[in-house]
C-alpha cells in the first residue's frame, strides 16, 4: 500500500516559505522542527524550548499548528537527532 504524500507550505511572520512533503501534518510538523527548533542537549531542556509552527497544506486555507522540540542523543555507535510534537490545533485562514 503506498502512502499518499501532500505538500505542506511553512508559514512565517514574513509569510509562507518553504514546502514540505509528508505523509501527514505530523509528519510535516516533525521534519520542519528539525530545520525550525532549537537544538537541545536532553529531551527536557528541548521541551522548555518548544518552538510553535504553522503550516498550511497546499492547495487548500487548513493551517494546522504544532509545538516542536529537537535534541542530539548519542549511544555508543551514533548520535542521532530526536523530534516531538505536540498538536495544537487547525484553522482554516481567510
Amino acid at each position: 500500500m503506498t502512502e499518499d504524500l501532500q505538500t505542506y507550505i511553512l508559514q512565517e511572520p514574513t509569510g509562507e516559505t518553504e514546502e514540505f512533503v509528508g505523509g501527514g501534518p505530523k509528519d510535516a510538523a516533525l521534519k520542519i522542527a528539525k530545520q525550525e527548533a532549537e537544538l537541545a542537549d536532553t529531551e527536557a531542556d528541548a521541551r522548555e524550548q518548544k518552538t510553535e509552527i504553522r503550516f498550511r497544506e497546499a492547495g487548500t486555507d487548513v493551517v494546522s499548528v504544532y509545538n516542536v522540540w529537537c535534541w542530539r542523543s548519542s549511544s555508543d555507535n551514533d548520535e542521532s537527532l530526536n523530534t516531538a510534537g505536540e498538536y495544537k490545533g487547525r484553522f482554516t485562514q481567510n
